[in-house]
């Protein structure tokens, strides 16, 4: 499953090609080094709320620039990379909207966002015996969206380009909108 969503993120980074690409929520650095892997050339920043996670990714991906960062306050100027990614954050997020705007800041045109998709990932939890009391609701997840349901959410802010549904995903190739 993993191996298919990564494959869906290098396809979309190949298409675009960007110069700059921002990951925020970049965890352990798995998809920070896949991105550094397939944007030869591009520089690769990312943050994390996690200091260990940072410390994680730097370690990974040295090539990255890599510091601590809330995606509700990003301390990065406006319009500041061509490609800004965010893999598996907004489920968490307390303001999912403020977070996508401060991913629409930052960006100056492209954006790849993902999220677990729902219901199947409860149902999918649920068949492999995990999280019953909590109706497969993995701990940590506040929001849940259907593929249709997350595409719509992110219009106020960019346009859909691709729509991606590695299982059990949802993942968005998303274009700024112009103010």
């Amino acid at each position: 499953l993993i191996e298919r969503f990564f494959v869906n993120i290098k396809n979309l980074v190949e298409h675009i090609q960007p110069a700059t690409i921002l990951e925020v929520g970049c965890g352990p650095g798995f998809s920070t080094e896949v991105l550094q892997k397939n944007a030869p050339g591009a520089r690769v920043e990312a943050c994390d709320i996690d200091p260990e996670l940072v410390l994680m990714t730097a370690k990974r991906v040295p090539t990255a620039t890599v510091q601590q960062g809330d995606i509700h306050i990003l301390t990065y100027p406006t319009a500041h990379a061509e490609l800004v990614v965010c893999l598996e954050v907004l489920e968490h997020v307390e303001h999912p909207e403020h977070a996508l705007s401060e991913l629409a800041r930052v960006t100056n045109r492209y954006a790849i966002v993902s999220v677990p998709r729902e219901p199947l990932w409860r149902v999918l939890n649920m068949a492999r015996g995990a999280y019953w009391s909590d109706w497969g609701n993995t701990p940590g997840h506040i929001n849940h969206w259907s593929t249709r349901d997350f595409a719509k959410f992110v219009q106020p802010y960019f346009h859909v380009r691709a729509i991606r549904t590695p299982l059990p995903w949802t993942m968005l190739l998303l274009e700024k909108r112009a103010s």
